[in-house]
């Protein structure tokens, strides 16, 4: 049961979840499923709009849309996407190289250069970036530049209709108590809500929240399949292996191959269920210092309406015929938070590679 932990000395055998400890509730899982249920209906709706539009098959997750955004029509350094968006290296090339791999830029390494194409060394990837290498839309990267602003636009009205004008005023009035945000859209205003509470329980954790938050409550001191993590996750994708790495780094989980058939399986170390149960009391401990903080009556108030919000995020969920979501990679998954979204969505978002974020 994804979302629980086991609580050892508690009289629950191994690999057994403990229903009375549960994180399915908690502030940030609220706030990390309303945003990440949000991003899944703007991505849903551009890419309907898109294949409206003759471009068909092209998945943009709306991470990647302030890529999109300062890319002019002739040509734009790197330099400027490092500057506006205010993303390190690190995170922004392979991000460029996504884009690119997609078909929405072409890239040029140096300004005088042609692009560079598949098969070219560093095609589709970070390698050999620099600032000053320029960035070209393609066709369909000028029609998702144009299409975008719409689609987020339209977001609210939508919200608005299903939830009740009340309901989104109760929840934008919460999310200002806790923190000053400029941003104009609801998303990012629960993503700076959780990245602030993330960044308390990140200051004294083994591996970062986005991470622990996933996968920790999915495990047990019995073997668990890695085939099985997208259901007991909600993760697919790119991003299992690198969280998977970092818990292996931290102590946290053993690998081996699975007891029958092919495959592996990982388990919770002793370090593993200590962290599993640790976790789960810093989160408290962080939520009861925000009822310190900005008062029980406001974290009350937010958590509630959060909460309200659940049995009607599927409805915009459904992803449009054809479209990458509905295909037979990500279709289990999608049917998982279209049947369950409190179940099926994840507990943080985690990256823009997968079904969920």
């Amino acid at each position: 049961m994804p979302g629980t932990v086991v609580v050892p000395g508690q009289g629950v055998g191994a690999g057994f979840y403990d229903e009375r400890v549960t994180t399915d509730q908690a502030l940030p899982t609220l706030l990390a499923q309303a945003l990440i249920a949000y991003r899944i209906e703007l991505d849903n709706e551009f890419e309907l709009r898109l294949r409206r539009s003759g471009f068909a098959g092209f998945k943009l997750p709306v991470e990647f849309w302030p890529l999109i955004r300062p890319v002019a029509d002739e040509r734009t350094p790197i330099a400027v996407l490092l500057e506006q968006t205010g993303r390190p290296r690190r995170e922004l090339f392979p991000a460029i190289g996504g884009i690119e791999r997609w078909g929405y830029v072409e890239v040029r390494l140096d300004a005088d250069t042609q692009p560079r194409r598949p098969r070219q060394d560093g095609y589709g990837s970070g390698r050999r970036l620099r600032p000053g290498s320029v960035l070209i839309p393609t066709p369909v990267g000028r029609r998702a530049r144009d299409l975008w602003p719409s689609v987020i636009a339209s977001m609210g009205d939508r919200w608005a209709e299903r939830f009740g004008p009340a309901a989104m005023t109760d929840l934008d009035t919460s999310l200002a108590m806790i923190i000053e945000s400029r941003a104009e859209s609801l998303p990012d205003r629960l993503a700076a809500v959780l990245q602030a509470f993330a960044s308390e329980v990140d200051a004294d954790s083994p591996v970062p929240m986005r991470i622990a938050a996933n996968f920790l409550p999915a495990l047990s001191a019995d073997p668990t399949p890695i085939g099985e993590l997208p259901r007991r996750t909600g993760i697919t994708g790119r991003p299992v292996t690198p969280a998977l790495g970092a818990l292996t780094r931290a102590g946290l989980i053993t690998s081996g191959p699975v007891a029958v058939g092919r495959g592996k399986a990982v388990t919770l170390t002793p370090d593993g269920l200590a962290e599993q149960v640790a976790f789960t009391d810093r989160v408290a401990a962080v939520e009861g210092s925000w009822r310190d903080r900005y008062g029980a009556a406001v974290i009350t108030s937010l958590h509630d309406a959060l909460d309200a919000l659940t049995p009607k995020l599927a409805e915009g969920l459904q992803p449009p015929e054809q479209g990458w979501r509905a295909s037979r990679e990500y279709a289990a998954q999608t049917r998982a938070i279209l049947d369950d979204p409190r179940s099926g969505l994840p507990r943080h978002p985690i990256g823009p590679w997968l079904t969920t974020s």
